[in-house]
């Protein structure tokens, strides 16, 4: 037997190595893509919550700005004496 392969077989090995390659890397991106849709859909339901709390808190001062006592203005102004026509 020779040491030396016949083109055709090695251009075949080159290409089961290649295809080996290949399927490797697809299932390496599906991984990825897999971790990215996780982590966009925590990202969301994050936002979501950060909006709803954010929302909660702004009700939240605003009644007790609502809620405060306003002391009555008791200054009088007279709005029509102090003018002068010209």
């Amino acid at each position: 037997m020779t040491t030396m392969q016949h083109p055709l077989t090695l251009a075949h090995n080159r290409l089961m190595d290649l295809e080996r390659v290949v399927e490797m890397l697809n299932e390496q991106l599906h991984g990825l893509q897999k971790e990215l849709h996780q982590a966009k859909s925590w990202s969301a339901a994050g936002q979501l919550r950060n909006n709803v709390l954010s929302l909660r808190r702004n009700r939240l001062f605003m009644s007790a700005i609502c809620n405060q006592r306003i002391r009555p203005n008791t200054k009088e102004v007279s709005h029509g004496a102090g003018r002068t026509s010209r």
